[in-house]
């Protein structure tokens, strides 16, 4: 007989409602990594498809150009429609974007297929995060808004794996059955009951708060107890946040400091995440790999730098039960700095043929996406912490959309950037430089989110702009539960 531990059975519904939501967010990892899949194939002729350099560019950079366009309408359909629905509401144009890609003839038809597949991840990308920030205790929020990055990652993986193993169409057709089966289980979770206290449900707010803390105690009164007392709370949160709107007009709500603080200080996070080179890399990655000029098959490459990041973010989801946000994105960018600026320098050394070690730009890009965990994590677990709740779904995903929009901007940039600067190596500084003011910008503005509730976080932003705490390797005491 398999014996669970008490303190894992007693968050077991919570884990299992993170992993299923985060389940959907591995189709955001093969949406970023399938253009590097597909580019390279209709290159070298495999693809039995001709394409212009700025068709190619299209393939990568359609997703990047509709997630931006959408995230206001996602933002608010997440509010309205509630975060678990609108990530049911994916299949469709997740389904119809990757059979798109399979049945395509043309470059074009790719493009399409792409760009419905970017309206998917639109509404997959904020509403992950809000809804498992919603659905967890503060003492386990911090692991389990590690797992959509885990499941990013299995994406990115199976991505490049599919890519030395099958063609871009049968891949295509994989990915649409894995969508239905992820949709199939959403249906077995219940909504966020912070969402359902807020639209007045609080019936099913109660079944949703007992569904998610039935493992809590053993006995049906200590359950009731622990069920009525986090009723309470959220209750009384909800009034808080209704005292606190002056204006239900959400966009007059961006006067509030509890929204405009937070809005920009994550803007500039994810400005100098995308610069650093994290989305620009993993799109580019096989590409990438031919130009450093390493020995290694480029799809085999990609495919052993993945699972060593998958297998890094898996570490980051325990660590981000005892450490803090903070110290984890610190470590992450100046890591990020340091791989990619030796990487850069062997680089140089590989073509101006001083030297013949051309594993070094290997060993240190995969230490870069390993570094890059934090970078990935952090960020987009606090979009889903620090905002308010009247605006946290249309607030989350107008973040999200940012990230596609400088993703855009980077990826759109990098042939010219690399031109302009000097070559690959010299690109590979820049990525390093931006890292380093990632590590600069989090010390002074990144707020601690440690084991706090989410209304504690959100009362720092009214009077503080900068961070909570000092950094520390392992901070914060644990909070009372949910």
């Amino acid at each position: 007989m398999i014996c669970i531990p008490p303190i894992f059975k007693a968050y077991l519904p919570q884990i299992y409602a993170a992993s299923v939501a985060s389940s959907v967010y591995a189709c955001v990892g093969l949406g970023i990594s399938y253009s590097a899949v597909v580019i390279p194939q209709v290159k070298n002729g495999t693809a039995a498809i001709e394409a212009t350099d700025t068709e190619l560019m299209w393939i990568v950079n359609s997703i990047n150009v509709v997630i931006p366009a959408l995230a206001i309408f996602s933002g608010f359909a997440t509010d309205f429609f509630g975060r678990l629905w609108v990530l049911k509401f994916t299949v469709l144009p997740h389904v119809v974007g990757y059979a798109t890609i399979a049945l395509a003839k043309s470059v074009t038809v790719i493009i399409i297929g792409r760009t419905i597949c970017g309206v998917a991840l639109v509404f997959q990308i904020g509403s992950t995060f809000v809804y498992i920030s919603e659905i967890s205790s503060p003492s386990v929020r911090g692991p389990l808004l590690g797992f959509p990055i885990v499941s990013f990652s299995i994406g990115t993986v199976s991505t490049y794996l599919g890519g030395y193993l099958m063609s871009w169409s049968v891949m295509s057709w994989v990915f649409c059955a894995y969508g239905i089966i992820c949709t199939i289980l959403l249906y077995t979770l219940p909504l966020s009951p912070s969402w359902l206290i807020s639209k007045n449900r609080i019936d099913e707010a109660e079944r949703s708060v007992r569904w998610l803390n039935k493992f809590q105690a053993s006995d049906q009164e200590s359950i009731d107890n622990i069920v009525k007392l986090e009723m309470l709370k959220l209750e009384e949160e909800e009034e808080n946040n209704k005292k606190n709107v002056i204006d239900k007009n959400k966009w007059k709500c961006i006067s509030l400091p509890t929204v405009y603080k937070p809005a920009l200080i994550l803007a500039f996070t994810l400005l100098l995440q995308q610069f650093s080179g994290v989305n620009t890399f993993f799109m580019n990655m096989v590409s990438f790999f031919n130009e450093i000029g390493t020995d290694m098959d480029p799809y085999l490459g990609s495919t052993y730098i993945s699972t060593g990041r998958l297998i890094t973010t898996l570490i980051s989801v325990l660590i981000m039960k005892k450490c803090g946000r903070r110290t984890l994105l610190a470590v992450s960018f100046i890591g990020m700095a340091i791989s990619m600026g030796v990487s850069g320098l062997y680089t140089k050394w590989i073509h101006d043929g001083t030297t013949e070690n051309s594993y070094i730009p290997l060993i240190m890009l995969t230490l870069y996406c390993i570094f890059t965990v934090g970078a990935m994590a952090v960020p987009y677990a606090l979009s889903g912490e620090t905002f308010p709740l009247h605006v946290r779904g249309l607030a989350a995903n107008i973040c999200q959309g940012l990230v596609y929009l400088f993703t855009f901007a980077c990826a759109s940039s990098y042939p010219h950037l690399q031109d302009a600067l000097g070559g690959i190596h010299h690109l590979q500084y820049f990525f390093a430089a931006v890292a380093i003011l990632g590590a600069v910008f989090t010390y002074f503005f990144i707020p601690e989110t440690l084991n706090k509730r989410l209304s504690e976080i959100e009362s720092h932003f009214v009077t503080r702009t900068f961070a909570i705490t000092k950094p520390s390797i392992c901070q914060g005491q644990p909070a009372s539960n949910q």
